[in-house]
């Protein structure tokens, strides 16, 4: 008779799990290349077609958006819109939908137009990623020793993320200055995406996480097309990334403050 110990053994554990561990994580990685890699080419793909930077912007967020406007498709559970909570949650995630669109595609054109190198800007991208990570194993260690429930942490993540992203404009053209800043603003960008999910499931539990993720990401979908469009659009006008940056900074502090407002709708879980 198999034993509690015994389901803990790794030689009772499914080999497969192995295998889908390691295709969801080259799937992240070649996905997330692929995004950040257009704003590398952002400038050079201006000069090529002379096109406003902001339609590039949007048909690239369009292109990220189209899994997410699918998604909706097999999940379409409309009971769940009587749900106050669930306007809570479609706000919040459509602003880290947002401002991570925005902060993607813009991010080496930003640090670029501040004067700084090319390959220089790249780094600060590299950077980033080293913050995305330290940003997703703080909220792993976290919600493991219990120090925080989930939705608590999740304002934590967006706040960094804010301040960050509003602070912006007081780095002009020191190299130094973007990496702690792009450090900062990807792990507030790690804590913010890695706990939606998070969230949706402590707020809905496991039998309707997969209907309420269709809604959430259909909506979402919507905020990624205006993220790649409005920071390139301010850019347009103004000719400063860090304009838009300071907008996608104050949306998702508006959304940071729906979410403390709106707990009330949220239980407390660990």
């Amino acid at each position: 008779m198999a034993t509690p110990s015994d389901a803990l053994h790794p030689a009772n554990e499914d080999p497969w799990r192995w295998l889908v561990l390691i295709s969801c994580f080259f799937a992240k990685v070649f996905a997330q290349g692929i995004r950040k890699s257009f704003g590398v080419l952002l400038p050079t793909l201006q000069r090529q077609f002379d096109s406003e930077i902001w339609l590039l912007g949007s048909i690239v967020a369009i292109v990220c958006a189209v899994g997410d406007f699918l998604a909706t498709l097999d999940f379409l559970h409309l009971p769940i819109f009587k749900e106050p909570r669930f306007y809570v949650i479609i706000v919040v995630s459509s602003t880290v939908r947002f401002t991570h669109m925005g902060w993607v595609i813009y991010l080496v054109p930003n640090v670029e137009n501040k004067g700084i190198a090319p390959l220089y800007a790249t780094l600060v991208a590299a950077v980033g990623g080293v913050g995305d990570a330290t940003g997703k194993i703080i909220s792993g260690v976290t919600l493991w020793r219990e120090l925080l429930n989930s939705s608590a942490l999740w304002i934590c993540g967006m706040t960094i993320l804010s301040i960050s992203l509003i602070m912006d404009f007081m780095v002009t053209s020191s190299f130094k200055g973007m990496l702690v800043l792009g450090f900062f603003q990807s792990l507030g960008m790690g804590m913010s995406l890695s706990l939606n999910n998070v969230v949706l499931k402590d707020i809905f539990g496991t039998e309707r996480l997969v209907n309420v993720m269709g809604w959430i990401r259909f909506f979402s979908g919507m905020a990624r097309v205006l993220g790649g469009f409005v920071v390139g659009w301010i850019y347009s006008s103004s000719g400063y990334y860090s304009y838009g940056f300071v907008t996608l900074g104050c949306v998702q502090g508006l959304g940071m403050l729906v979410l403390v407002i709106g707990r009330k709708c949220i239980p407390d879980t660990e």
